[in-house]
């Protein structure tokens, strides 16, 4: 049996790992920078998505739940979202994010256990992965890769939205 130190290590692992698969299969995230913290990667463009003195609006690949489940059931599957850390305008923000449409991710007002800190997000749920007492890491990454692939091509939409977040509380 694995302790959680064991899971936690070959996570980070696997995220350090996905970091680089992904500049790889996505261009533009060469240029963004990339942060492991607490069983999650966070990509964010270098500047543009700086809200608060040190911290960004991220897209984000959220494992920790993995580790250390809450729910016990599919709730705890990891997640691709978009991160948003306290911000003065963070519920501004997370209204406007409603009308940003991009299949397959829910915003948090439809999901009712979701942190706020994660306004839009797809679950990728593990179960489909699973084959004879096995986890599919390739398909796993791959819905990974797909979900952050559909964050990123918004880059533009979400640099408007903070934009006019900051002009109307102005």
């Amino acid at each position: 049996m694995l302790d959680e130190g064991t899971v936690t290590a070959d996570v980070k692992r696997w995220l350090k790992y996905l970091a680089a698969r992904l500049q790889e299969d996505i261009p533009e995230l060469k240029t963004w920078r990339s942060e492991i913290s607490s069983e999650a990667l966070y990509l964010s463009p270098k500047k543009s998505w700086r809200v608060v003195r040190d911290n960004y609006i991220a897209v984000c690949i959220y494992m920790a739940e993995c580790i250390e489940p809450a729910f016990y059931n599919d709730d705890d599957d990891p997640f691709v979202g978009l991160y948003v850390p306290e911000w003065k305008h963070l519920q501004s923000f997370t209204n406007r994010l409603k009308g940003l449409r991009i299949p397959g991710f829910q915003h948090i007002s439809d999901y009712e256990t979701m942190d706020e800190s994660f306004p839009l997000f797809s679950i990728v749920h593990l179960a489909p992965f699973v084959k004879q007492a096995k986890l599919d890491v390739d398909g796993l990454e791959k819905a990974m890769v797909d979900r952050t692939r559909k964050l990123v091509a918004r880059e533009g939409k979400i640099n408007d939205l903070i934009s006019k977040v900051r002009r109307k509380a102005v």
